[in-house]
């Protein structure tokens, strides 16, 4: 299983990056303890970075978990390091590395991720490999070694302080976190794609299925087609015949029917001639009788005097027209000049209420004023104001409370003052005894160390002293084996001095020195020749290099040679150091264009404040606009001319009057045609209007008959005409309603929007000033741009431009050293061929002289092999005789300094017992320093926070006093009173020019009514006349269409069209049945033909051979679609259950263990436990995704209650460790590791020992059956930490402090009777758990005691070993 071994920090948050920090993670726990502020997250917060490659919260990617760079004077860039070396999954070490660096520059930082590396050691060879990111994705790579997904080591393993009370989130955020510890979004990922796999491969299924449907026709029509092919072939040869002899038998009748046709067509056209004139004719008719009956007198006069009237007519209407124009213009201006009174009217009303309305806001900032400026009175002691009180006596009373407050300001700072120098003095006591402990603590280190040494070297030297009797005895073997070593050595040397080997030697190599020395020359000969050659060649290749250098050089400067003059402002390009001078100039273009665009944002500024103006301003016009457009709307649904209104709604009135008159009319003709009846009905009937009698009765009774007919037709004429009666009196009515909409319309159309038109335009106008402004502004950056986009693409060209020049010069340098090297050589007439046979056989001389040597060297060397063995033999004796007499000294100069060891030992220990009394003084003294001067600041600061509460408590009635004191200054100054007298004197007067105007208006429309009635009698009279001018013209039509229809009548009756039409029927008919005849057979042997070349080509085709062959295929494959189908269904039936047993078990799990550990964690009864609980989530739509809500509940008295917003600090705390604690024994079945950061957050006393009892025995019994399980606290409460320290073997801790440069360090201390001491380095538990078997065989007597959980409080221990279970 997974677990921490060690963690390095370096350059991380407040740990330096000079010296990396080591914590070495021990088995079962590991505690970490420091003051706040000091660094214990970072720990967490490493890890977490280290496993994940997430950044802490709140640090701005990583910008704000590097060390400030700002911090460190000296250096500008600070690197921090992270490295982790974990236990992976499978037993093997795992080593994550992560570095990050931050760099400052005038004002900025910089911040970049340097290296990311895993580090592992391959089991076959033996050796590390690394694996680095660009290779693989490290995140992955290191979570799936630690068989932990990033959800559980975020929010579980390694859970920030900042993000520890998840739990207690709203459910939305809670079901987030669950989600991703469950990994649902990629298992309903999976679900979703076995479905959408499904749903296509199940079109496919029927896709199949169509397929077969057609390859089984294919099938079938192969046979079908090879049986008829033979019977098409037999009917096309017999229709073949039959055409033959029907084409002899149609062609002499033919030539009858075109003859009969003529014929016919020539009678049609005449029938359809006669027709049309029969059709003008009687509209001719029908609209004389037309206009006859609509002229009421007919003219007797010529055409001529009809013309002349008419004509006169024309001249008398113009006249009465050009009044009316003349009436209607003047009216309109009076109502213009009534409209502008009546808006002049409507404003000067707006102005008297906003007047008014400015009088009660006086008023009552003057009431609110006295009111404040009383109450800041009466806190302050002074006289009080009253309503008859003057300005300026209130004006002096604001003043002197403004003295007030200034001296009570003084008054604040100078207290703030004597605390601060106050506080100082305490700070330097508290930094002077922090020394001296220092100091002491210094020299306490110091000799125990000593004394540690000295242990050392005492038991080393007691250990080699018993070793020292048995030196002598060596003694007296080595000198014995001395001797018999130096006669061997002896005999050897007699033997070489006989063979005079050396002498042979030395006269061969004289002579091979002769010839080396000749061959050399012959060497340096060649070799020069050689470098001669080679310089020649080099020559002309510098050469050629500078040619192409020059090349290149001019190619640039042609391409580039304007553009740097222009850019330069020189006329020549300078020869040498042109990319420094661009830059230069780059650098001036740059800060020119920053100075323009700053300018250009000021200005879009301002033109977007203009803009937002324009938009609201042109919301308020189209608000208008559509008010006005509505109303309109609703004026015209009653009168199409607004402006003409009042014109309408006389007429309405006019309309109304006529209908009146003509219901009274009604009502009386009822009654008169009732007396006109009994009159008529009498013996001797008359007219009852002019008393003629009727000749004979049947005359009465037709009359009475008539008016019986009215009378039963009055009552509905009577309705009708009430009716209308009554609508034209609503539209009267609403006519009348819509005469002060109508006054609003014309007064906006006529006056408000004008002016709401031009104050937009003017906005327009500035804001058109403010872009041309932007405009001209960006024109002026178009040349910076130019310029720096052609430094931009000059930049590469420049650098290899100037290293072209360099290089140049470089090159005519060695140019000219070759030249002069080739002729210094000074070589002979030799040619280089003859020079190398010389080199020849001399070296074959030097090759048989050195075969000679050899011999003679294998016989001197097998001889000098011996006696230099037997040599070192005598040498080794030697050295053994020496070393043997070192050791006898040694001992004997150990015993001497033993004796001196013993005593400094002694007196060390005295000098340590002394430091230890004085360093608990020191820190008894500090102790009490501190105290002293933090209860001091604590002091200061309240009396500083009531003075300050205080002062903002009267600066903020001060302020709400000025403010209303300068609102009544500028209400006074405005002089409302007067203003509204003289406004309200002009309104009446335009109320009595408005009323003298709508009189005059009204005699003239009256004088315009009656002149529109006589022009409608004049044209009535007129269209009489031009009517009998065209009744004329009618006349005169009609006997011309008479004189036309009779020629064709005459025409016609000469053609017999009923012989034409039976011949031509009978021809057409036998036609018709040969073509017929020809027709069908010729069908039918063109399709014979088409049907037999379709089969011959139909079965020459591929899928009619391979037709069988595909049926069979894709058969097989529709079943083999089929039947994976069944699988995919039932894998998504029983993946989807799956999913949902694991769910279940898992929070089954996570509950029965959180119940657990809250009932010996928490020592409260109002919660008797607390459980999540889980409901099934409706998703939309037709996914079906399996989702779960999640919500934290507790059970008091029985009962669920929702726990969020219904619990303490403390209780929100245990919570969320119960929960963490829970998920991890749950989920991490492959990482045995656990971190909790300042798990006694918000704890009581009771609840804090409670937690620590119950981490006591649940890491006994992980640890009991998980050897591997471990669990990181970091804490500041050090009576948590003793309790817990009991599980370690050491009984040890971290302490994290700030050393003197304010930098976080870390050492190890351990508790010695209840007092922690330091030890240097902490017990390495990070071997795996191979390498702890492998030592354990060799180390069997090394034992270590371990407290054991007593067996009987686990019962369930039986069931899950590793299950807590109290």
């Amino acid at each position: 299983m997974s677990r921490a071994r060690r963690l390095s920090i370096r350059g991380v948050r407040n740990f330096g990056d000079e010296t990396e920090q080591i914590i070495r993670f021990t088995r079962p726990l590991t505690l970490i303890i420091g003051q706040n502020g000091v660094g214990k997250t970072t720990v967490i917060e490493a890890l977490r970075y280290a496993t994940t490659g997430e950044f802490p919260p709140g640090s701005e990617r990583g910008k704000g978990f590097i060390h400030d760079p700002r911090l460190k004077k000296s250096v500008a860039q600070v690197r921090g390091v992270v490295k982790a070396e974990f236990i992976d999954k499978n037993n093997e070490i795992v080593t994550v590395r992560r570095t990050i660096e931050s760099s400052k520059k005038v004002n900025t930082l910089t911040f970049k991720t340097v290296e990311n590396t895993i580090s592992k050691i391959d089991k076959l060879s033996g050796e590390e490999f690394q694996i680095n990111q660009r290779c693989a994705d490290i995140d992955k790579e290191i979570t799936s070694s630690l068989g932990l997904t990033p959800a559980i080591l975020n929010n579980v393993i390694f859970c920030h302080q900042d993000d520890s009370n998840w739990p207690m989130d709203d459910c939305k955020k809670l079901k987030d976190r669950f989600d991703e510890i469950f990994d649902t979004t990629q298992y309903n990922k999976a679900i979703e794609l076995l479905r959408k796999t499904i749903k296509l491969k199940t079109a496919e299924v029927k896709e199949f299925q169509l397929e077969l449907n057609a390859l089984s026709i294919l099938v079938s029509e192969v046979t079908l087609k090879e049986t008829k092919l033979q019977e098409y072939t037999d009917r096309r040869s017999q229709a073949t015949e039959n055409i033959e002899k029907l084409i002899c038998r149609l062609e002499p009748v033919r030539q009858e029917i075109s003859q009969k046709k003529s014929d016919e067509v020539r009678y049609a056209t005449l029938t359809n001639d006669k027709e049309k004139k029969d059709v003008e004719l009687n509209l001719a008719k029908q609209k004389y009788a037309s206009l006859k009956q609509s002229i009421k007198d007919l003219f007797s006069g010529s055409n001529e005097e009809l013309e002349a009237i008419v004509q006169s007519y024309d001249e008398g209407f113009e006249e009465k027209n050009s009044k009316i124009t003349k009436i209607e213009s003047t009216i309109q201006d009076l109502t213009q000049n009534e409209s502008k009174i009546y808006n002049s009217c409507a404003d000067q009303k707006v102005n008297v209420g906003i007047l008014r309305q400015q009088l009660q806001d006086q008023a009552r900032k003057i009431k609110d004023r006295n009111l404040t400026l009383n109450e800041i009175l009466r806190s302050q002691n002074l006289e009080k104001i009253d309503d008859k009180t003057s300005e300026e006596i209130i004006q002096n009373s604001v003043e002197e409370v403004i003295s007030k407050l200034h001296k009570l300001e003084e008054d604040v700072n100078e207290m703030r003052q004597k605390h601060d120098k106050k506080e100082a003095e305490l700070d330097k006591s508290v930094n002077l005894s922090r020394n001296e402990r220092a100091k002491i603590d210094f020299e306490l280190k110091q000799s125990q160390k000593e004394i540690t040494e000295l242990r050392e070297q005492i038991k080393v030297a007691r250990a080699r002293i018993a070793k020292g009797e048995d030196d002598l005895q060596k003694l007296e073997a080595v000198n014995a084996k001395l001797e018999r070593v130096s006669k061997q050595v002896d005999e050897i040397s007699l033997a070489v001095k006989q063979g005079n080997f050396s002498q042979k030697i030395v006269a061969k190599e004289r002579e091979l020195e002769k010839q080396e020395l000749e061959s050399a020359k012959i060497d340096i000969l060649l070799s020069k020749m050689q470098d001669a050659s080679s310089l020649k060649v080099k020559f002309e290749n510098l050469t050629t290099e500078i040619n192409v250098k020059w090349r290149e050089i001019d190619e640039l400067k042609k391409k580039h040679g304007d553009s740097i003059k222009k850019l330069l402002g020189v006329n020549e390009v300078p020869s040498s150091q042109l990319k420094d001078r661009v830059n230069r100039v780059h650098q001036t273009l740059n800060e020119r264009l920053v100075k323009l665009k700053q300018e250009i944002a000021s200005e879009q500024s301002k033109a977007t404040t203009l803009e937002t103006t324009i938009n609201h301003a042109k919301k308020e016009f189209n608000a208008k606009i559509g008010e006005n457009q509505r109303d309109k709307e609703r004026i015209m649904t009653h009168c199409p001319d607004y402006n003409n209104f009042e014109e309408h709604l006389l007429l309405v009135s006019n309309e109304v009057k006529k209908l009146q008159n003509k219901r009274g009319m009604y009502a009386y003709q009822g009654v008169a045609y009732a007396t006109y009846v009994e009159k008529l009905s009498s013996e001797d009937p008359c007219c009852p209007l002019c008393d003629r009698g009727f000749e004979q009765q049947e005359g009465a009774l037709k009359v009475i008959e008539n008016l019986n007919q009215d009378l039963k037709n009055h009552p509905k004429r009577l309705k009708s005409c009430e009716d209308e009666l009554n609508s034209l009196r609503t539209k009267h009515d609403t006519l009348l309603s819509l005469k002060t909409t109508v006054e609003k319309v014309i007064k906006f159309d006529k006056e408000e929007r004008e002016k709401m038109s031009s104050n937009i335009a003017a906005i327009q106008k500035q804001l058109e000033a403010k872009n041309s402004r932007i405009t001209e502004l960006q024109l002026l950056t178009g040349e910076p741009e130019k310029k720096i986009l052609m430094c931009n693409n000059l930049s590469g060209d420049l650098a290899l431009w100037d290293k072209c020049l360099v290089e140049v010069e470089k090159l005519q340098d060695t140019h000219e050293e070759v030249q002069v090297q080739v002729i210094e050589l000074g070589l002979p007439d030799k040619t280089i061929e003859e020079v190398r046979s010389e080199n020849e056989a001399c070296k074959q001389k030097i090759k048989k002289l050195r075969d000679e040597i050899g011999l003679l060297r294998e016989q001197s060397d097998k001889m000098n092999n011996n006696l230099r063995e037997a040599t070192n033999a005598r040498s080794s004796c030697l050295e053994e005789q020496l070393q043997v007499l070192n050791e006898v000294q040694e001992v004997k100069q150990l015993q001497e300094n033993l004796n001196k060891w013993v005593e400094r030992e002694s007196c060390l220990r005295e000098n340590l017992q002394k430091l230890g009394k004085q360093l608990v003084e020191a820190d008894g003294k500090l102790d009490e320093v501190v105290r002293l001067a933090e209860e001091v600041k604590v002091q200061n600061r309240e009396q500083q926070d009531r003075a300050r509460k205080r002062l903002q408590e009267f600066t903020k009635q001060v302020d709400k006093l000025m403010n209303l004191q300068t609102d009544v200054s500028n209400l006074l100054a405005k002089k409302i009173g007067a203003k509204l007298k003289n406004l309200e004197e002009e309104m009446r007067d335009n109320e009595k020019l408005l009323a003298d105007i709508k009189e005059e208006v009204t005699g003239l429309e009256e004088k315009l009514v009656g002149l529109k009635e006589d022009i409608s009698c004049h044209e009535m009279k007129r269209r009489n006349l031009q009517d009998n001018r065209e009744l004329r013209t009618c006349e005169k039509s009609i006997r011309l269409l008479s004189q036309e229809k009779d020629n064709l009548k005459s025409e016609i009756q000469g053609i017999n069209i009923e012989k034409v039409r039976q011949d031509l029927q009978s021809l057409q008919q036998r036609v018709v049945n040969l073509e017929k005849e020809i027709n069908i057979a010729r069908g039918t042997q063109q399709e014979l033909n088409l049907n037999i070349e379709h089969l011959n080509s139909e079965l020459q085709k591929e899928e009619y051979y391979t037709a069988k062959m595909n049926y069979k295929r894709k058969w097989l494959e529709k079943s083999i679609t089929e039947d994976a189908l069944k699988d995919m269904g039932v894998y998504c039936t029983v993946l989807d259950a799956a999913m949902s047993k694991y769910h279940e078990d898992r929070m089954t799990s996570v509950n029965k263990s959180m119940r657990n550990l809250w009932n010996h964690i928490y020592n409260g009864s109002d919660t008797s436990s607390i459980q999540i609980r889980t409901e099934a989530a409706n998703t939309a739509g037709a996914s079906n995704r399996r989702s779960f809500n999640y919500r934290l509940v507790q059970i008091k008295h029985g009962e669920e209650i929702e726990m969020r917003g219904r619990c303490s600090a403390g209780q929100r705390v245990l919570a969320s460790i119960v929960i963490r604690l829970a998920l991890a024994e749950t989920f991490c079945d492959q990482c045995s590791m656990l971190a909790l950061d300042e798990p006694t957050t918000n704890l009581d006393e009771g609840n804090s020992a409670s937690l620590a009892e119950t981490l006591f025995n649940y890491v006994m019994l992980r640890s009991k059956y998980q050897k591997s399980f471990q669990l990181i606290i970091i804490t500041h409460d050090e009576h948590f930490i003793k309790k817990l320290s009991q599980l370690n073997t050491s009984s040890g801790f971290y302490h994290l402090y700030r050393n003197d440069k304010g930098l976080t360090q870390i050492q190890y201390l351990v508790f010695d009777k209840e007092e922690a001491a330091e030890q240097d380095t902490a017990p390495d538990d990070g071997q795996s758990d191979d390498e702890q078997k492998k030592a354990a065989k060799k180390n069997t007597s090394v034992q270590t005691k371990k407290r054991q959980a007593p067996t009987s409080n686990f019962p369930g221990a039986s069931k899950k070993p590793y299950e807590f279970s109290l």
